[in-house]
């Protein structure tokens, strides 16, 4: 099952959703992609934001991993999404890749403090470090996650993620550290808006 049941179910409600979720036994449940380009065109851009909708009373967080395309879809999950996180590696190619998706989505109007940006495999050598990169991007990168590339590879390849297995590595520290910061956040977030009401 993937999220193509759903965009394709007569009606959607929170129940069918758990039925369609898989379940790791780390605890995460995820909503598979669709199996194949061809079911793909029948998520439309409407379905991924309704089901966040549908998912947030639910969920303590939902995470969509999306790629670089500014398409209609792609936008409409980055409209309900409370952050947004750039994923980002030192090379000339995705600084660029990135300045110009910060430049892009600072014209349609989100705020800069709705996005935040992570350094991929920190310590790998490209010949720029991170004061380069934050001053080629004219802002600072907020986290770092370092290169254990072995690590990283073995959980794609056991399906057992690393945090699961190996969460004492420096691998699982530094993502530790951004889940903590992430979750800091989150809650400082939330609870402003509780006050606010």
């Amino acid at each position: 099952m993937s999220v193509v049941d759903l965009a394709t179910a007569p009606t959607v409600d929170i129940d069918l959703i758990h039925q369609v979720l898989v379940k790791h036994e780390s605890g995460v449940e995820l909503l598979l992609a669709p199996p194949s380009p061809e079911t793909a065109e029948l998520v439309s851009h409407d379905h991924l934001p309704n089901l966040i909708g549908l998912m947030k009373n639910d969920f303590d967080y939902i995470v969509i991993d999306i790629d670089k395309r500014l398409d209609e879809v792609n936008l409409r999950i980055m409209d309900v999404a409370d952050t947004i996180y750039l994923v980002m590696t030192a090379d000339l190619p995705c600084l660029k890749n990135v300045r110009l998706v910060l430049e892009t989505i600072g014209h349609l109007g989100y705020s800069a403090d709705k996005v935040k940006l992570i350094l991929n495999r920190s310590n790998a050598f490209t010949g720029i470090n991170v004061k380069n990169a934050e001053s080629a991007l004219k802002r600072k990168i907020d986290y770092q996650i370092i290169n254990e590339y072995r690590s990283a590879i073995g959980a794609l390849n056991s399906g057992a993620p690393f945090m699961y297995t190996k969460s004492d590595s420096v691998l699982g520290k530094d993502v530790m550290d951004f889940v903590k910061a992430m979750d800091k956040e989150h809650t400082e977030r939330t609870s402003g808006r509780s006050g606010r009401q």
